[in-house]
């Protein structure tokens, strides 16, 4: 499991590949024709998926990397220390 609730992924915004910002696609069909969603990086074409595992034969070689984070109330996370 890559987050710790459900409905919300804390994730670091930076492609493995090189550094660069990979943006938010969340709608099927919008980067190709095989696209379900998730993160795409138009320097130089990695893709990852909602949960920020990244897809084969693309140049990044690791999933983007979810920060030590914890929620200590229902409404209050705090990022930089884990559980």
């Amino acid at each position: 499991m890559r987050s710790i609730k459900e409905k919300i992924l804390v994730i670091i915004g930076l492609c493995t590949h090189l550094g660069c910002v990979p943006l938010f696609k969340p709608k099927m069909g919008e980067v190709d024709a095989t696209w379900k969603g998730g993160f795409f990086c138009p320097c130089h074409g990695s893709t990852f998926d909602l949960s920020g595992r990244v897809f084969k034969g693309v140049p990044a070689p690791t999933n983007l990397s979810i920060p030590p984070h914890k929620y200590v109330s229902e409404n209050h996370l705090v990022i930089g220390e884990d559980i």
